[in-house]
């Protein structure tokens, strides 16, 4: 049996035609009911450049980044590492100096996970009774003002406070941007989640209850009221890692692929072409040589984080269909290439030109991966691909 969750969402504004914050509430379509429901709201702040689209932004990498992380990580390991892709995304993409406070809550099996930065907050009700689930990150300022200490964008590192708790049945758990828990005392917002309203008519009447006590900013809320729970029998930890299995041989088949024959062979990893014969396209699969939980989750991370990655001169990992992978290995586009060692030892050394050339590009390479959080990248030239015809390499 699943979790059954009655779930809904509002956002409002006080300025007519301006939404400079976003809610989110997904649900997982995979056939796994383990991967959870995802509720967030994100809040551009406003003393910061490009408000808007940096909410938009902070909300979609969050619910994307989550879903691929939950494939192979517990929710929490899940929810921190779409923290820190929303926040790499936030900092990079868009305007210099935008940023975005975040609160996020996963609910799955009979558990909850909360994860925030900033002044949104989670809530849970239960039993006639409403508790906070985080805290806000704020510092009083001159002329009683006070200011956001932590939030996606401000640094390259996210400063975010992880919360783990329960599930009852019966339970509503909430999440409202600040213009909403400014405005509306606790006890105003347990009389609307205590009644007997809809989530989404509960998320609608406390957002138009702010904007009429004159809210003066963004107000969003996201409800979500847990219907049924999961017996114990069928409650179990999220996300549980894959499996490190055997390297696979040339003709061996693996989830649909058929190795065709080893291309890389490196401390760390060994890849593999391979034929999907689900696509019917030529790809690389690279599995991982050691088993260890350690270089497994760092497995894993370098994945996730190559698929945020866009430059021309780094492979990227490939997107399976939920539930296709059964072991611990990454899909990843296949160039016809030869490796860069090889084909040094083979010329007797390259020419000064095209040293310089793929000088450049590895430096471009470089860029793009620290970037993105990727700081080592075990760089040898027995781990470069390099295209004789298009005269490229490629990491």
């Amino acid at each position: 049996m699943r979790l059954f969750l009655d779930i809904g969402h509002c956002d409002r504004s006080a300025k007519r035609g301006v939404l400079t914050g976003r809610t989110i509430a997904i649900v997982s379509e995979t056939a796994d009911p383990d991967h959870g429901a995802l509720l967030a709201c994100a809040e551009g702040l406003a003393d910061r450049p490009d408000v808007e689209q940096a909410a938009k932004t902070a909300a979609t990498a969050l619910g994307d980044t989550y879903y691929l992380a939950a494939e192979t990580d517990t929710p929490r390991l899940a929810l921190e590492e779409a923290f820190e892709g929303a926040n790499t995304e936030v900092r990079n993409g868009g305007e210099q100096g935008r940023a975005a406070v975040v609160a996020a809550a996963v609910l799955h099996g009979d558990s909850v996970v909360v994860g925030n930065v900033g002044n949104v907050r989670v809530w849970r009700c239960r039993e006639q009774e409403i508790k906070l689930l985080t805290r806000d990150h704020l510092e009083p300022k001159a002329l009683r003002r006070m200011e956001i200490t932590r939030a996606f964008g401000l640094s390259e590192i996210v400063d975010a406070e992880y919360r783990e708790d329960t599930l009852k049945e019966g339970d509503v758990l909430l999440v409202t941007s600040a213009g909403v828990h400014e405005v509306l005392p606790g006890p105003s917002i347990l009389g609307v989640l205590q009644s007997d309203r809809t989530a989404q008519q509960m998320a609608d009447l406390l957002t138009q209850r702010a904007m009429e006590a004159r809210a003066g900013s963004y107000v969003g809320a996201c409800v979500a009221r847990v219907e049924k729970l999961p017996s114990p029998t069928t409650t179990r930890s999220a996300g549980t890692t894959l499996p490190v299995v055997q390297v696979p041989s040339p003709g061996d088949a693996v989830d649909g692929f058929i190795i065709e024959k080893m291309i890389l062979k490196s401390r760390r990893f060994q890849v593999l072409r391979a034929q999907d014969r689900e696509s019917g396209e030529t790809v690389a699969l690279r599995f991982p040589n050691s088993g260890s939980a350690d270089d497994a989750r760092s497995f894993l991370r370098a994945e996730r984080l190559g698929r945020r990655i866009e430059s021309p001169y780094v492979l990227r990992p490939l997107a399976l269909r939920p539930g296709r992978r059964t072991a611990l290995y990454s899909v990843i586009e296949y160039r016809h290439s030869e490796n860069l060692e090889r084909r040094i030892r083979r010329k007797n050394g390259l020419p000064l030109a095209q040293v310089l050339q793929l000088g450049e590009q590895l430096l471009a390479a470089l860029e793009a991966l620290h970037t993105n959080g990727v700081l080592d990248c075990d760089l040898r030239t027995q781990n470069m691909f390099y295209d004789r015809f298009t005269q490229r390499v490629w990491l």
